[in-house]
């Protein structure tokens, strides 16, 4: 923002005023395009339950065994993990020639979906 001060010195306080204002909507638009990116990972009932498998479990899980657990092939299972993981929501970590996944923040994510769950109960009525 030192640079955006610097190069707005000598122009009118109400040229200044718009500036920053479309400097606002900027921001947060991009506030807005990284929560649409978010929520668009939770989009799919498969991710949810990828999520659901590993939460329940205390170490981490195979992607293999996520996988067979969920009746779904490998590469299908690796595209969602990868949305998943663009997101932040979960880690993959190497553990010798396997990849296994763990939550990155379980019980932010357990409020999430409980909020979600809710906000559903009381739309519905």
């Amino acid at each position: 923002m030192k640079s955006l001060e610097i190069f707005l010195e000598g122009i009118s306080n109400s040229a200044k005023k718009i500036i920053y204002r479309g400097v606002d909507q900027c921001y947060n638009m991009e506030k807005l395009e990284r929560l649409a990116s978010f929520f668009d990972a939770l989009r799919s009932p498969t991710r949810l339950k990828i999520l659901q498998v590993v939460a329940e479990t205390d170490r981490p899980l195979h992607i293999e065994a996520v996988a067979k657990m969920l009746g779904i092939n490998y590469a299908a299972i690796y595209r969602h993990i990868q949305a998943l993981r663009q997101q932040g929501l979960l880690k993959v970590y190497e553990v010798g020639r396997s990849r296994v996944l763990a939550l990155t923040r379980p019980q932010l994510l357990r409020q999430l979906l409980e909020l979600a769950d809710k906000f559903l109960s009381e739309a519905q009525g």
